[in-house]
């Protein structure tokens, strides 16, 4: 299989489990893929640990109830019929829904070995939960498929990001458009709350690494007392590099257990 994120493209081989079609830690690929097979396990083969060989029944009553405090149940709920870019004609399929505060949905083809689409949302105890993978089934074929080549994508900012518990978007500019080699950039971070509006007395680290993960800029605890601010860079190469941005407190308090950040591929062009 292949993946192609932001421009990269990264290719291998993943060996399938008999039992539920999950990628083995054995499957021939390289290390920039490692995480790749870790989302397929955490989306693709999710249902897997509820429905594993010899399967369960579409008309089944329940599959199963989710391991964590208050897990919802996992059933069918009814059929719905689908438009699927991999189908040439609207198909069938079995709604699979669990239940935690907002709706989280899978969608099965009897018969076919993954969900053709999904939509779930993570399971938080505070504000608005923000999706924790959706996908759509694009293309059905046998064989290898054609391996696409490398190239940088063309980046329109701004550019938002919802963190991962839900509770920030953090927005990123930058001027002049494109970023070139040897010429200032300005990149802007506007930081906000849940609801878009502009957090206050703001302290976070804004990292920047090439795409051999080299730290070519690192500043901790930065200072944006009305939610936004700015940060002048010049680049000696060109190539995709990542912009991390991660909330440490706000006014004065942390962010606790939680990790919040978000991680942008921003393209730079040679002259």
């Amino acid at each position: 299989m292949y993946i192609v994120d932001q421009g990269n493209v990264f290719n291998g081989t993943f060996i399938l489990s008999p039992l539920d079609l999950s990628a083995l830690g054995t499957s021939k690929i390289p290390p920039e893929m490692g995480k790749y097979r870790s989302a397929y396990a955490n989306s693709l083969q999710w249902l897997a640990a509820y429905v594993p060989k010899p399967g369960q029944s579409l008309n089944a009553a329940s599959w199963g109830k989710i391991a964590s405090i208050g897990g919802p149940e996992i059933k069918p709920v009814g059929h719905r019929q689908l438009n699927i870019p991999a189908f040439p004609n609207p198909i069938d399929t079995t709604r699979i829904e669990y239940y935690k505060g907002v709706s989280s949905n899978m969608y099965i083809l009897n018969e076919f070995p993954y969900p053709v689409m999904a939509k779930t949302f993570v399971d938080v105890t505070t504000g608005s939960p923000p999706i924790q993978f959706q996908y759509i089934l694009d293309e059905t074929g046998k064989g290898q498929p054609e391996v696409p080549k490398s190239s940088i994508m063309e980046v329109k900012p701004p550019l938002v990001q919802r963190t991962a518990r839900g509770d920030y978007f953090i927005q990123l500019d930058w001027k002049p458009l494109p970023i070139i080699v040897g010429k200032e950039t300005t990149f802007t971070i506007d930081l906000l709350n849940k609801d878009k509006f502009p957090l206050t007395q703001v302290s976070y680290d804004f990292t920047i690494t090439d795409s051999n993960n080299t730290t070519i800029l690192d500043l901790q605890n930065q200072r944006a007392p009305q939610g936004t601010q700015t940060h002048i860079m010049t680049f000696d190469q060109s190539g995709l590099v990542n912009i991390k941005v991660k909330v440490n407190s706000i006014k004065g308090i942390g962010t606790g257990m939680f990790i919040e950040e978000v991680n942008f591929k921003v393209p730079i062009e040679a002259i």
